[in-house]
């Protein structure tokens, strides 16, 4: 049941939080649904995360594990359906391929061209990965995952922290050893240094992968039960 729980609190979790996306009020406590937001959702409306997530894990069903082109394909039906809910970087990258451009070249196009793409979407759709494979398989095929819609590495590397961590907790390891294992296997200093010490920094509501990243590590790992 775990499994079926990680992707259920994911959309839930995406639906209370998406009238507060992108905000930088101070922070609200949510414990029911509300509408509003940049795109105004209706009430339990979620975002392009959840979209992201669910063609992840369409691909890996379908696949029976991940195939890049497979997963393009299902993430461009995806941007399809709502391409007003998707951020800057997975925006101008399906532009670009449903365009003609091959994928690693729209990814990096995206990069120059917005001088970064450090944005939190591929972070957002990895939690499938970490339900699918174990760790420490998981890390790698997280990044190649993140790479290709965000070109700078270190989205692929918040996604693999977090997965591993999906992973060993879906197979029944605790959540401090989950994050123990997680931090072991983190090959970016940046990432290791905010992720691996998340106790250690105020959580900051951003777009950022590594902020993001590190404000939902921070509140999870803070957390006495589901709601708080």
């Amino acid at each position: 049941m775990r499994h079926v729980g990680s992707l259920v609190a994911l959309a839930i979790g995406d639906a209370l939080g998406a009238p507060l996306e992108g905000s930088r009020q101070p922070e609200v406590w949510l414990a029911e649904y509300r509408s509003g937001g940049r795109h105004f959702r209706k009430k339990g409306e979620f975002t392009d995360d959840t979209l992201q997530a669910k063609a992840v894990a369409e691909s890996l069903v379908a696949g029976r594990g991940f195939c890049e082109t497979d997963l393009v394909e299902k993430l461009s039906e995806a941007y399809i359906v709502r391409p007003e809910w998707f951020g800057p970087t997975s925006t101008f990258f399906f532009d670009l391929v449903r365009s003609g451009t091959l994928p690693h070249r729209a990814a990096l196009i995206v990069h120059k061209k917005k001088q970064g793409s450090r944005t939190n979407g591929s972070v957002m759709r990895g939690f499938p990965l970490g339900i699918f494979y174990p760790a420490p398989e998981v890390y790698d095929v997280s990044i190649a995952c993140s790479r290709i819609t965000h070109y700078d590495p270190v989205g692929g590397h918040c996604s693999a922290f977090l997965n591993v961590m999906v992973s060993d907790m879906c197979r029944g390891v605790s959540r401090a050893a989950a994050f123990r294992h997680a931090r072991s296997l983190c090959t970016n200093n940046e990432v290791h240094a905010v992720l691996g010490s998340c106790d250690h920094y105020d959580p900051v509501p951003t777009l950022d992968a590594v902020l993001c990243s590190h404000a939902a590590l921070h509140s999870f790992m803070q957390a006495k039960s589901a709601e708080m």
